[in-house]
Protein backbone atom coordinates (compact mmCIF):
# COMPACT_ATOMS: atom_id res chain seq x y z
CA UNK A 1 0.00 0.00 0.00
CA UNK A 2 2.77 2.43 0.96
CA UNK A 3 4.67 1.57 -2.21
CA UNK A 4 1.61 2.40 -4.34
CA UNK A 5 1.22 5.77 -2.56
CA UNK A 6 4.89 6.55 -3.14
CA UNK A 7 4.55 5.58 -6.80
CA UNK A 8 1.50 7.84 -7.18
CA UNK A 9 3.37 10.74 -5.55
CA UNK A 10 6.33 10.15 -7.87
CA UNK A 11 4.03 10.38 -10.88
CA UNK A 12 2.39 13.50 -9.46
CA UNK A 13 5.80 15.09 -8.94
CA UNK A 14 6.89 14.28 -12.49
CA UNK A 15 3.69 15.88 -13.78
CA UNK A 16 4.26 18.98 -11.63
CA UNK A 17 7.86 19.18 -12.81
CA UNK A 18 6.78 19.04 -16.45
CA UNK A 19 4.18 21.76 -15.88
CA UNK A 20 6.51 24.09 -13.95
CA UNK A 21 9.25 23.73 -16.54
CA UNK A 22 6.73 24.39 -19.32
CA UNK A 23 5.16 27.51 -17.81
CA UNK A 24 7.63 29.98 -19.39
CA UNK A 25 6.42 28.80 -22.79
CA UNK A 26 2.83 29.84 -22.04
CA UNK A 27 3.59 33.53 -22.50
CA UNK A 28 2.34 34.88 -25.80
CA UNK A 29 4.38 37.04 -28.14
CA UNK A 30 2.64 40.18 -26.86
CA UNK A 31 3.69 39.33 -23.27
CA UNK A 32 0.27 38.20 -22.06
CA UNK A 33 -0.28 34.85 -20.45
CA UNK A 34 -3.07 32.40 -21.17
CA UNK A 35 -6.13 32.90 -18.94
CA UNK A 36 -5.76 29.61 -17.10
CA UNK A 37 -2.09 30.07 -16.15
CA UNK A 38 -2.76 31.66 -12.72
CA UNK A 39 -4.99 28.73 -11.77
CA UNK A 40 -2.34 26.25 -12.91
CA UNK A 41 0.36 28.08 -10.95
CA UNK A 42 -1.82 28.11 -7.83
CA UNK A 43 -2.55 24.37 -8.14
CA UNK A 44 1.13 23.52 -8.68
CA UNK A 45 2.12 25.68 -5.73
CA UNK A 46 -0.38 23.98 -3.44
CA UNK A 47 0.70 20.49 -4.48
CA UNK A 48 4.39 21.36 -4.09
CA UNK A 49 3.64 22.86 -0.67
CA UNK A 50 2.03 19.53 0.29
CA UNK A 51 5.24 17.77 -0.76
CA UNK A 52 7.34 20.13 1.40
CA UNK A 53 5.09 19.46 4.40
CA UNK A 54 5.28 15.68 3.95
CA UNK A 55 7.15 13.69 6.61
CA UNK A 56 9.04 11.79 3.89
CA UNK A 57 12.35 13.61 3.46
CA UNK A 58 12.59 12.64 -0.21
CA UNK A 59 9.20 14.19 -0.98
CA UNK A 60 10.09 17.30 1.01
CA UNK A 61 13.25 17.68 -1.08
CA UNK A 62 11.31 17.19 -4.33
CA UNK A 63 8.77 19.79 -3.21
CA UNK A 64 11.55 22.33 -2.67
CA UNK A 65 13.11 21.52 -6.05
CA UNK A 66 9.70 22.01 -7.66
CA UNK A 67 9.26 25.36 -5.92
CA UNK A 68 12.68 26.45 -7.23
CA UNK A 69 11.49 25.62 -10.76
CA UNK A 70 8.21 27.45 -10.17
CA UNK A 71 10.00 30.47 -8.72
CA UNK A 72 11.75 31.07 -12.03
CA UNK A 73 8.34 31.69 -13.58
CA UNK A 74 6.28 33.10 -10.73
CA UNK A 75 8.38 34.28 -7.76
CA UNK A 76 5.52 36.21 -6.17
CA UNK A 77 3.46 33.03 -5.66
CA UNK A 78 6.35 31.16 -4.07
CA UNK A 79 7.11 34.12 -1.76
CA UNK A 80 3.75 33.52 -0.10
CA UNK A 81 5.25 30.37 1.45
CA UNK A 82 8.28 32.09 2.95
CA UNK A 83 7.61 30.83 6.50
CA UNK A 84 7.44 27.21 5.31
CA UNK A 85 10.68 27.55 3.36
CA UNK A 86 12.45 29.26 6.27
CA UNK A 87 11.37 26.35 8.49
CA UNK A 88 13.25 24.01 6.16
CA UNK A 89 16.50 25.82 7.00
CA UNK A 90 16.40 23.98 10.34
CA UNK A 91 15.89 20.51 8.84
CA UNK A 92 18.31 17.75 9.82
CA UNK A 93 18.93 16.91 6.14
CA UNK A 94 21.56 19.19 4.62
CA UNK A 95 20.20 18.71 1.08
CA UNK A 96 16.85 20.08 2.22
CA UNK A 97 18.55 23.03 3.91
CA UNK A 98 20.51 23.78 0.71
CA UNK A 99 17.35 23.70 -1.44
CA UNK A 100 15.56 25.95 1.04
CA UNK A 101 18.52 28.33 0.94
CA UNK A 102 18.26 28.45 -2.85
CA UNK A 103 14.58 29.33 -2.58
CA UNK A 104 15.14 31.99 0.07
CA UNK A 105 17.62 33.73 -2.19
CA UNK A 106 14.89 34.26 -4.76
CA UNK A 107 12.37 35.54 -2.20
CA UNK A 108 14.23 38.73 -1.29
CA UNK A 109 12.54 42.12 -1.58
CA UNK A 110 13.38 45.50 -0.06
CA UNK A 111 10.73 44.91 2.59
CA UNK A 112 11.86 41.48 3.76
CA UNK A 113 15.62 41.46 3.23
CA UNK A 114 16.50 42.37 6.80
CA UNK A 115 14.26 39.76 8.42
CA UNK A 116 15.40 37.01 6.05
CA UNK A 117 19.10 37.83 6.33
CA UNK A 118 18.78 38.03 10.12
CA UNK A 119 17.19 34.57 10.09
CA UNK A 120 19.99 33.22 7.88
CA UNK A 121 22.63 34.88 10.06
CA UNK A 122 21.21 33.16 13.16
CA UNK A 123 22.09 29.82 11.56
CA UNK A 124 25.74 30.66 10.76
CA UNK A 125 27.25 29.97 14.22
CA UNK A 126 25.83 26.44 14.40
CA UNK A 127 26.20 25.54 10.71
CA UNK A 128 29.08 23.33 9.64
CA UNK A 129 31.11 22.47 6.57
CA UNK A 130 29.77 23.06 3.10
CA UNK A 131 26.40 24.26 4.37
CA UNK A 132 28.01 26.99 6.48
CA UNK A 133 30.06 28.22 3.53
CA UNK A 134 27.01 28.17 1.28
CA UNK A 135 25.00 30.04 3.91
CA UNK A 136 27.64 32.78 4.19
CA UNK A 137 27.93 32.97 0.40
CA UNK A 138 24.15 33.40 0.01
CA UNK A 139 24.04 36.12 2.68
CA UNK A 140 26.76 38.03 0.83
CA UNK A 141 25.02 37.47 -2.50
CA UNK A 142 21.61 38.56 -1.18
CA UNK A 143 22.94 41.70 0.47
CA UNK A 144 25.14 42.88 -2.37
CA UNK A 145 22.80 42.04 -5.25
CA UNK A 146 22.92 44.66 -8.01
CA UNK A 147 25.16 46.98 -5.99
CA UNK A 148 22.99 46.83 -2.85
CA UNK A 149 19.69 47.64 -4.59
CA UNK A 150 17.59 46.09 -1.81
CA UNK A 151 19.43 47.74 1.09
CA UNK A 152 17.75 50.65 2.83
CA UNK A 153 19.74 50.58 6.10
CA UNK A 154 23.48 50.47 5.47
CA UNK A 155 24.30 50.47 9.19
CA UNK A 156 22.42 47.20 9.43
CA UNK A 157 24.38 45.88 6.43
CA UNK A 158 27.70 46.80 8.02
CA UNK A 159 26.67 44.94 11.18
CA UNK A 160 25.76 41.85 9.11
CA UNK A 161 29.09 41.91 7.26
CA UNK A 162 30.96 42.57 10.53
CA UNK A 163 29.35 39.52 12.12
CA UNK A 164 30.29 37.43 9.09
CA UNK A 165 33.86 38.73 9.29
CA UNK A 166 34.08 37.32 12.82
CA UNK A 167 33.20 33.82 11.60
CA UNK A 168 36.32 31.79 12.24
CA UNK A 169 37.71 29.62 9.46
CA UNK A 170 35.38 30.78 6.70
CA UNK A 171 36.63 30.70 3.13
CA UNK A 172 34.73 33.95 2.53
CA UNK A 173 36.78 36.18 4.86
CA UNK A 174 38.37 38.13 2.02
CA UNK A 175 35.04 38.56 0.24
CA UNK A 176 33.40 39.90 3.40
CA UNK A 177 36.31 42.32 3.92
CA UNK A 178 36.00 43.45 0.32
CA UNK A 179 32.25 44.06 0.73
CA UNK A 180 32.81 46.05 3.93
CA UNK A 181 35.35 48.22 2.11
CA UNK A 182 32.98 48.64 -0.84
CA UNK A 183 30.11 49.76 1.40
CA UNK A 184 32.39 52.18 3.26
CA UNK A 185 33.50 53.73 -0.03
CA UNK A 186 29.95 54.01 -1.39
CA UNK A 187 28.15 55.19 1.76
CA UNK A 188 29.90 58.03 3.63
CA UNK A 189 27.57 57.79 6.66
CA UNK A 190 28.85 54.32 7.62
CA UNK A 191 32.58 54.94 7.20
CA UNK A 192 33.19 55.54 10.88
Amino acid sequence: MKRAATSAKSLLYESLKTITLSLPYTTRQDGRRAKNVPDIVRLCTQKLKDFVQDSDQNLKYLGLVGLVNLMRFSPEVVREHRALVLECLNDDDVTIRLQALELVTGMITKRNIESIVDKLSENVPTAEGHYREELISKIIQICSREKYVDITDFKWLVSVFSDLARTKGSEHEKMVGSKLMDVALRVPTVRA
